[in-house]
C-alpha cells in the first residue's frame, strides 16, 4: 500500500524524507503505539500500550516486560504468545480512556488494512471495513468525534501536567465523514462503521463483513450472551479478525452476569478470552487533583461506585433481587445427567409455556439427597442441599408432547416429585391431564395460596444461606465464607441471564427460568424441610417492653431486649 499521499507536514516541520517514511509506515504496522504517536501525535498510558500491543498481536513480548514494570498482574508469557487473541474483553473502571484507545485501533487497522491479504495492487482497490457497536447511540457518537477530532487536532488532554494538542500527520487519510450514517471513510478505500444495536440484538448488521469489531459499553447490552456469537462474531468469518468487547462493570446493566462470568475467564486465557482490567488511578491524562477530588466524592456518597470507578471492580450493590455474587456462586465444573442415580432423590420444577414465540416450557430436575439426609440428620452433611441435574426448555411443542416429556423425566429420576404453576393459563386442565396420564407427586404452585414473593424470598435465602463479609474502608467486600449458599449448578446461560437481570418489579422480564427453579426450591424448604418464617403483632402503644412484640398464637414472648441486624445478601 503506498500511503505517502496521506502524511502532511506543518510548514514548521522538517519534510520526512522518503526512506525515513518508509521505515516509519513499516513500523507503525508493527507497532500500533508507535503508529498513535508518531502519526495520530496521541500519548497512551501503560494499560493503554499494553492493550494495544497484546490484542494486536504485534509486541507480546513488550507488553509483557511493561507490565512486570508497572505491576500489572498478566498470565505468563509463554500463554500469551500462544494466545490467537481473538475474543478481547476491556473491562477498566471509570475515566480509564477505552473509548479512546479503541478509536486509535480503528485508525490502525483501516490505515494498514490489517487482515486482508494479496497482492498489494489487489489490497490497494479491495473494500475494507471495521465495525464500532454500541447498545447505546450516544456511545458510538463518541467514538466516531473521537476519531474526527484527532484527524482535525482537536484532540486536547493533559500531559505531565499541561495541556497539549496532537498534531496529525496523516490528515489527508481522511477522505470524508458522514455524522448521520456514522461513517468515517478513508483513503484507501477502507472505512469505519458505527452502529447501535439498540433492542435488535445486532439484527441490522445481517449481510456485512467486517476485519475487526469493537462492542462498546457491551454489558448494556439487553442481550450479549446470545447476541456474540451468531449476531456479531459471524461478521467476522470472513476476514478471521478479532473482537473487542468493552465496557465498565455495572453491577445494574442487564448483561452484567453473563460479563462477569467472560472477564474471568479471560483473566484466565480460558474460553478463548482475554481480558485486561483498570481503573481510573491508571488514566495518567486527568489530573491528580481532579482524580483525588472526584474519588474523594464517589466516595463519601457510595463506597461500591468508588470501588468500581477507583479499581474496576465488579461490585454487587444494586437494584436487583439476587444478588451477583451468589449468582456466581452457584456455577460448578459438572455436566447434566440424563438419569437418576440410584438411591438420589429428585424433584422436577415446570414452567409452562406453549407458544411458538413467547415463553417455553422449562423443566428443572433437582437432586435433593442431601437436603434428606440434612433432615434425616445422616452423614455426610454439608452445606449444599440442591443441585441442578438436569435443564431442558421445550419451545413450541405440542402441549401432548410437553407432558409425555415430563412424564418420561419423571420415570428417569427415580419417580421424582413434580411441582408446577397451576394457576397460569391452562393449569387446572393441565393438572387433569397429568393425573390422567398416572403422572405421581404432582405439587401445584397457585399464586393466589403460595405468592411469588415468597417463593422469590426462598429462593433468595438458599443462594445467599451462610454468606459472611467483611468490609475494608474502601468498602471492598471479601468473602469469609468460601462455600456459602445452599444450591449449586452446571453452567446455564440462559438461567444466569435472568437471575442477572431479574428484579423486584419483573414485569416484562423474561422469568421462566427463575420459576421453573425457583418453585422446586420453595416446595423443598416451605414443604419438606418445613422452614417457617416467624409472624409478629406489633403493639408500638404496650405499657411493657415485652408486649411490643408477641409471636401470632403465642401469648407472650420472653425477650427483655430485641437487636435486629442488618442482613447482607
Amino acid at each position: 500500500m503506498n500511503h505517502r499521499n496521506a502524511i502532511n507536514s506543518s510548514s514548521s516541520e522538517k519534510p520526512i524524507g522518503t526512506n525515513q517514511l518508509a521505515k516509519d509506515i513499516i513500523k507503525g504496522r508493527n507497532d500500533p503505539v508507535f503508529f498513535g504517536e508518531h502519526f495520530l501525535g496521541l500519548h497512551f498510558h501503560a494499560r493503554q500500550k499494553i492493550w494495544l500491543w497484546t490484542t494486536t498481536k504485534t509486541r507480546i513480548k513488550s507488553a509483557y516486560d511493561l507490565a512486570k514494570q508497572e505491576n500489572i498482574p498478566l498470565p505468563k508469557l509463554d500463554e500469551l504468545l500462544e494466545h490467537d487473541f481473538l475474543k478481547n474483553i476491556l473491562a477498566p473502571g471509570n475515566r480509564f480512556g477505552k473509548t479512546f484507545v479503541t478509536s486509535v485501533k480503528h485508525v490502525w487497522y483501516n490505515f494498514y488494512k490489517i487482515g486482508c491479504t494479496g497482492p498489494p495492487e489487489y489490497i490497494k482497490d479491495i473494500r475494507y471495513a471495521t465495525l464500532n457497536i454500541s447498545p447505546h447511540s450516544m456511545q458510538v457518537d463518541a467514538a466516531y468525534r473521537y476519531i474526527v477530532d484527532i484527524f482535525q487536532d482537536k484532540q486536547i488532554y493533559e500531559w505531565e501536567g499541561k495541556k497539549i494538542r496532537n498534531i496529525c500527520k496523516i490528515k489527508s487519510f481522511l477522505v470524508d465523514h458522514k455524522q448521520v450514517k456514522r461513517e468515517i471513510i478513508f483513503a484507501n478505500n477502507s472505512m469505519i462503521k458505527g452502529v447501535p444495536t439498540g433492542e435488535d440484538q445486532a439484527s441490522s448488521l445481517a449481510g456485512t463483513q467486517f476485519f475487526y469489531i469493537s462492542y462498546d459499553e457491551a454489558p448494556q447490552s439487553l442481550h450479549l450472551r446470545s447476541e456474540l456469537p451468531a449476531k456479531i462474531q459471524s461478521r467476522l468469518l470472513d476476514s478471521g479478525g478479532p473482537m473487542d468487547i468493552i465496557g465498565t462493570p455495572e453491577v445494574d446493566k442487564p448483561s452484567h452476569a453473563y460479563y462477569q462470568r467472560i472477564v474471568k475467564y479471560g483473566l484466565k486465557l480460558k474460553d478463548g478470552f482475554f481480558t485486561m482490567i483498570g481503573g481510573i488511578a491508571n488514566n495518567i491524562f486527568i489530573g491528580e487533583n481532579e482524580k483525588n477530588s472526584i474519588l474523594a466524592s464517589i466516595k463519601q456518597t457510595d463506597k461500591e461506585k468508588y470501588r468500581q470507578v477507583a479499581f474496576g471492580d465488579f461490585v454487587s450493590a444494586g437494584a436487583k433481587l439476587f444478588p451477583n455474587a451468589a449468582i456466581e456462586q452457584l456455577w460448578e465444573n459438572y455436566s447434566p445427567i440424563e438419569m437418576g442415580m440410584p438411591g438420589h432423590k429428585y424433584i422436577i420444577g415446570v414452567d409452562w409455556g406453549f407458544s411458538d414465540t413467547g415463553d417455553p416450557s422449562v423443566f428443572y430436575v433437582v437432586d435433593i439427597t442431601e437436603l434428606m439426609n440434612f433432615i434425616n440428620k445422616k452423614p455426610p452433611v454439608d452445606g449444599v442441599h440442591y443441585r441442578i441435574a438436569f435443564r431442558e426448555s421445550v419451545k413450541g411443542a405440542s402441549p401432548y408432547a410437553a407432558l409425555a416429556r415430563l412424564k418420561l423425566l419423571q420415570m428417569d429420576f427415580n419417580d421424582a416429585e413434580i411441582i408446577h404453576d397451576s394457576s397460569s393459563m391452562g393449569g387446572i386442565i393441565i393438572s387433569k391431564m397429568l393425573k390422567e396420564m398416572k403422572v405421581r407427586h404432582l405439587h401445584d404452585f397457585s399464586i393466589s395460596r403460595a405468592p411469588k414473593d415468597d417463593m422469590l424470598f426462598y429462593f433468595v435465602l438458599c443462594l445467599t444461606h451462610g454468606r459472611k463479609i467483611s468490609t475494608d474502608e474502601d468498602g471492598k467486600i471479601t468473602e469469609l465464607n468460601k462455600n456459602f449458599g445452599k444450591i449449586r449448578s452446571y453452567i446455564i446461560p440462559e438461567l444466569e441471564e435472568q437471575l442477572g437481570n431479574y428484579r423486584v418489579q419483573d414485569l416484562k422480564l423474561e422469568q421462566d427460568e427463575v420459576m421453573a427453579l425457583g418453585m422446586a426450591i420453595w416446595y423443598c424448604e416451605k414443604k419438606i424441610a418445613k422452614h417457617q418464617t416467624k409472624v409478629f403483632d406489633v403493639n408500638l402503644l404496650a405499657n411493657n417492653a415485652k408486649d411490643v412484640l408477641k409471636i401470632a398464637g403465642q401469648r407472650e414472648l420472653a425477650v427483655k431486649e430485641l437487636t435486629i441486624t442488618e442482613r447482607h445478601f
